[in-house]
C-alpha cells in the first residue's frame, strides 16, 4: 500500500538545518623581548594620537599584531608605556642570520600584517632591482626587533663593482639557477660608502660569488666577465674616488690599449703614444673615458693606467 504523505509549508522534513559555521578569529603575532636594542623608535599613539616616540634600549618590549594593526606595551629604565605601535617605525627581522630563497639576507625589514601564525615582512632591495622591494611572511617567534650588528663574510675577498646602467644576470649556482637581473645604479660622489657596490665572496672558474649591499643584501653568483676589482689607483690614489671626474689632462709614459663598447662587447681601437698628453679625460668608475667628440666615448681601462699621471 502507498503511503501519501502531505507537508505544508515550512513543516520539518527530518533534515537538520546545517550549523553555521564560526567565524574565523582575527590571526595575530606576538614578539616579546627584554633587554633589546633597536633599530627604529617605538611611536605609540591613543586614537590616532602620538603621545610617545621612544628610542631604545628596552627593558621590555611586548608587541601584538591583529590583522594590520599593532598594540606594544613598553618598558624603559625611565618609565612604562602602553598604546598602539606603528609597526613600520621599527624594524624587524630573523633572531638568526636567514638567507631566503638562497639569494635575499633578511636583515632589515618592515611588519606589515599579521597571518595565520606569521609576520608578513616588506623587504627593500638594493638599488638596481625591480621590483624594489619583496614579501616574506616568517612564523612570529623566529622574529626580532633587536637591532642587527653589520653582516661580515669571513670568505670576504674585495670589492668589486659593475658598469652603471648595465644589466647583470645573477645566479643561484655558478651560471645555473637564474635568479633575476640587476642594474648597477651609478656610483655617488658624495658618499664613499656608494662607490662600491658588491663584494667579492668566492670565484670558481668564470663565475665569481658576490654580495651586493643594502638594506637587505643580495647574495648571488655572476660571471667573472662583469665585474671588475678596484685598485689602489683607482679608488683613493691616482684617479680618486670620484665618478665622472673631469680632468684636463693625461700623461701616460708607455702605450695604452684604447676600447670602446659596442652592443655590450668591448672591441679594442687603438693606443696611445708613448709620452701622450690626454686632454679632456673623464674618470667613470676607474676606467677613463676619452672626449673625442664622438657619439660614444673610447676609453682606457683602470688596469691599464696605473703608471699614468695628471701633469
Amino acid at each position: 500500500m502507498r503511503q501519501l504523505i502531505l507537508c505544508a509549508t515550512g513543516c520539518w522534513t527530518g533534515t537538520p538545518a546545517e550549523t553555521p559555521k564560526p567565524l574565523p578569529k582575527p590571526t595575530s603575532c606576538q614578539i616579546e623581548e627584554r633587554l633589546v636594542e633597536t633599530a627604529g623608535r617605538a611611536n605609540l599613539s591613543f586614537r590616532n594620537l602620538e603621545f610617545a616616540e621612544l628610542a631604545g634600549p628596552f627593558v621590555r618590549l611586548a608587541v601584538q599584531v591583529t590583522g594590520h594593526t599593532a598594540h606594544a606595551r613598553v618598558e624603559t629604565e625611565l618609565l612604562e608605556l602602553e598604546g598602539d605601535l606603528a609597526l613600520d617605525a621599527l624594524p624587524v627581522r630573523p633572531k638568526r642570520p636567514l638567507l631566503h630563497d638562497g639569494w635575499l639576507e633578511l636583515t632589515d625589514a618592515k611588519g606589515r600584517a599579521a597571518i595565520a601564525g606569521t609576520l608578513r615582512l616588506e623587504l627593500e632591495l638594493p638599488v638596481g632591482f625591480q621590483p624594489s622591494s619583496r614579501s616574506v611572511d616568517l612564523p612570529c617567534e623566529s622574529l626580532t626587533f633587536a637591532a642587527r650588528t653589520d653582516p661580515y663574510d669571513a670568505n670576504e675577498v674585495g670589492d668589486v663593482w659593475l658598469p652603471p646602467g648595465t644589466a647583470t644576470t645573477l645566479y643561484r649556482t655558478p651560471g645555473s639557477g637564474r635568479i633575476t637581473t640587476w642594474t648597477a645604479p651609478e656610483r655617488g660622489t658624495d658618499d664613499p660608502s656608494e662607490i662600491t657596490a658588491a663584494t667579492e665572496l668566492q670565484r670558481t672558474g668564470n663565475f665569481v660569488k658576490i654580495r651586493i649591499h643594502g638594506p637587505n643584501a643580495v647574495i648571488a653568483w655572476v660571471a667573472a666577465a662583469a665585474i671588475a676589482v678596484p685598485s689602489d689607483n683607482v679608488y683613493g690614489g691616482l684617479l680618486g674616488s670620484e665618478t665622472g671626474e673631469m680632468a684636463s689632462a693625461l700623461e701616460c709614459p708607455d702605450r695604452v690599449p684604447i676600447y670602446i663598447r659596442v652592443d655590450g662587447r668591448v672591441v679594442r681601437v687603438g693606443t696611445t703614444k708613448p709620452d701622450a698628453s690626454l686632454f679632456g679625460v673623464r674618470i667613470r668608475t676607474g676606467d677613463v673615458e676619452l672626449q673625442l667628440g664622438g657619439d660614444i666615448h673610447p676609453f682606457l681601462e683602470h688596469k691599464d693606467v696605473e703608471r699614468c699621471h695628471y701633469p
